[in-house]
Order: C-alpha cells, then structure tokens, then sequence
C-alpha cells in the first residue's frame, strides 16, 4: 500500500510538504522535498494527517497530528531545519468529535484552521507572516451550525454558512471582528 495523502507547496514554490502512508491507516509520514535540487529534507514527522500550510516565510510549517484513534486532532508548528521534538503546539481540540484540518487563504495572508463535526463547526486563523501568534476564533461553535472560510479579500473573510439558510448562503465579515454578529449576507 502506498498513498499520498496531502501535500502543501511553500509560497516561493521552492518547497513542497508531503503525506505518505505506507500501511493504510491514515498515519502518514510528513516529508519535505525542495523542489529546485529534486532532494528530501532530513525534516520527518510520522504521524501526521496529511493536512499541511506552509507560512509566508518559507521555513515554518503548520502540521496536524493524530491521536490513538487516528482523529486529526493536534495543529504544531515546526521550523525547517529544527528537531521536531522542539515543535510548537497551536492548537489543540479537546472534543474528541471534531476533527482538525489545515487551509490558507487564495493570496496566503492567512492560515485556517477548522474544527469541525457532522453538525458543527468552528474556525480559526492566524496571519500567514506571523506563524508564533496565537490563532483567533472566528466564530465559536455552536449546535448544528455550520460555516467555513471560502475567501480572504480587502479585509474581509468570505464564508459560507448554514445559519438562517436550509441550503447555506454566503456572508463576508470584517478580519478584525469576524464574529456572527458582524456577519452581512453577500448571497
């Protein structure tokens, strides 16, 4: 068996981070190849779910970890070069029904990370320059409703949302207070 489960190109297309699982079980081997000279990175980090974004800098990569059961669950931070002992934690979900998975807006300012259910879920982000500041909420969760960041343009986050729509619409909201109550229906 062998899979390529994700992988995450860095901005300057000179890296690429990638998931391989050689057994099946979703436990993937994060491995990073710089693309220029064609040559693997000493940087590995097994257990790893295979949802990777790189930061602005080149050199700081945000990874997810699994838990026993295999659920995505824990977002570190690792630094090129660095031993992956000394990664960072940025997040952690303490549900054990939510699962944790990595996105980054289109013109890379910002990072997400989404924690999400069947019914529920809850976004988080932080600047794609600044990869050590602590991630913001954008909405917390809340029961059966669901909503994910689609878009980052001229200071506002697009997103799309089942609230107070059976078939989900599209609000926008400021970066600065990106809480439902700031929401504006867009479509």
């Amino acid at each position: 068996i062998f899979m390529m489960r994700g992988y995450s190109i860095s901005r300057d297309n000179a890296l690429v981070a990638f998931a391989t699982d050689t057994t099946g079980d979703r436990r993937c081997l994060l491995s990073v190849l710089e693309l220029p000279s064609k040559s693997r990175l000493p940087d590995a980090i097994s257990n790893t779910s295979g949802s990777y974004e790189w930061a602005n800098d080149g050199r700081t990569l945000l990874y997810v970890l699994n838990d026993p059961t295999v659920r995505a669950y824990r977002v570190m931070r690792h630094v090129l070069g660095t031993d992956p002992a000394l990664d960072q934690e940025v997040y952690t979900e303490r549900d054990s029904t939510f699962g944790v998975s990595l996105s980054a807006s289109r013109d890379h300012a910002f990072i997400f990370i989404a924690s999400s259910s069947t019914l529920s879920s809850e976004w988080r982000y932080l600047s794609a320059d600044r990869p050590t500041a602590p991630p913001t909420v954008i909405q917390a969760r809340r029961p059966d409703m669901l909503y994910g960041v689609t878009e980052h343009v001229d200071g506002r986050f697009f997103i799309t949302t089942n609230k107070d729509a059976k078939n989900f619409k599209l609000v926008s909201t400021p970066v600065k207070t990106p809480g439902m109550s700031a929401w504006t229906d867009v479509l």
